[in-house]
């Protein structure tokens, strides 16, 4: 918050002359206060309420505008990381049915990598929620 105190009351019965120093902010006037048990009234003028090294409370439309902000960052970061997933995926089922395509026509090693190995080229979409969307190259 800073450092506060009231400026401008000159003594009882003396008019007040509320302005803060140059490095100060003036956060309100007012023409009496409360210091303590003693009232400080102004007989006329006001006294100012200034503040040193002053920094507001954050304002309602900032925390909407900071969580706004965090949640579409977030957003983006998901999309990003989902996009990268699904990628990566694919690229390990096609990696895989790349490599076991050649196997296939060679008689007895052909069938049994196709047998043992398949799991593996179905696997590689299977996590993914939409996985139906994905066709195996090798049923």
């Amino acid at each position: 918050m800073g450092k506060c105190k009231w400026r401008g009351y000159r003594g009882l019965g003396l008019s007040c002359m509320g302005s803060c120093h140059v490095d100060e902010f003036t956060l309100t006037q007012n023409t009496n206060h409360k210091s303590g048990n003693e009232e400080q009234s102004c007989m006329s003028g006001t006294q100012s309420f200034c503040c040193l090294n002053f920094s507001p409370p954050i304002s309602k439309e900032q925390v909407v505008d900071k969580a706004k902000d965090e949640a579409a960052d977030l957003a983006l970061e998901v999309a990003a990381s989902l996009a990268l997933e699904i990628a990566a995926k694919a690229f390990c089922r096609i990696a895989i049915s790349a490599v076991l395509m050649p196997l296939s026509f060679i008689p007895f090693v052909g069938t049994y990598f196709l047998v043992h190995f398949k799991p593996l080229s179905l696997l590689s979409v299977s996590a993914l929620p939409f996985s139906f969307l994905y066709t195996n190259p090798l049923s």
